[in-house]
């Protein structure tokens, strides 16, 4: 019963970070600053309701590449965690205690936690502005997909 519990617990946390997940991927406050936000995709004025693709941005267009490999990371990262999801959904549906069942949680959730985590150090670095809730949002879901992992982890261990 513990090992459900702790299991169930680890699903519930992965399916949080794999909703902040994707509000941080579709929203654009990675950054702010007085005037603008900016996201994955596109950048926001503050004073216009008006926001513009990155292609059409001549002062952004240096970062580009940057912004992009940070999109990258964190659509690989949504994708890993989906995958741990679904295998940790079906543990707890099947109540089985299956060594490659878990190894496939444990590497894609803690795969997914490392490439968002990547993803938000590639935005600091390429944009190095304030950060925005959406990459605050993204970092907890890193954190919460290593979480998830390790407790997974644990209980196949001490067969809970």
């Amino acid at each position: 019963m513990i090992k459900s519990n702790m299991i169930k617990a680890a699903c519930a946390i992965a399916l949080i970070a794999i909703i902040f997940n994707i509000v941080a991927i579709l929203t654009p406050n990675w950054s702010e600053n007085k005037v603008a936000s900016s996201g994955l995709w596109k950048a926001c004025a503050k004073t216009i309701p008006i926001c513009g693709e990155y292609d059409y941005m001549a002062d952004i267009k240096d970062r580009k590449v940057k912004i992009f490999a940070t999109a990258a990371f964190a659509i690989i990262g949504l994708l890993c965690s989906l995958v741990g999801f679904a295998f940790s959904v079906m543990i707890v549906l099947e109540n089985k205690s299956d060594y490659n069942s878990y190894k496939i949680v444990w590497g894609t959730l803690f795969a997914a936690g490392f490439c968002l985590i990547l993803s938000i150090l590639i935005w600091y670095v390429a944009v190095a502005e304030s950060p925005g809730f959406s990459w605050f949002l993204e970092l907890i879901a890193g954190v919460l997909h290593i979480i998830s992992a390790g407790l997974h982890y644990y209980a196949y261990k001490n067969n809970y």
